[in-house]
């Protein structure tokens, strides 16, 4: 069963994620990341503490924890379908 995670990103990691550049991420398993996942991710300003509304919409793709640090896993940033882009807009704004 496919699951929607919703997390917060950084700068400059955001921007690299919403440009394309950054295919990746490397991040804690506290939500058992899977293949076919879908993910939000909401830019966060870590020095106002706040979000700043831009979101990026990614599918999960390869999942592998090889040499990373216990809890961490790293995975592929694959561009969603419009099915799946739909699924996330729906559960982001709590209709689901």
């Amino acid at each position: 069963m496919m699951k929607i995670h919703t997390k917060k990103c950084i700068q400059p990691f955001f921007r690299g994620v919403q440009s394309g550049d950054k295919t990746f991420e490397i991040r804690v398993n506290d939500c058992d990341y899977k293949k076919g996942d879908l993910i939000i991710q909401r830019e966060f300003d870590q020095f106002d503490d706040t979000y700043s509304g831009q979101l990026t919409f990614h599918k999960i793709g390869d999942v592998t924890n090889f040499n990373q640090p216990p809890e961490f896993v790293v995975f592929s940033l694959l561009k969603p379908n419009a099915e799946e882009m739909i699924a996330m807009t729906f559960d982001f704004h709590g209709h689901r």
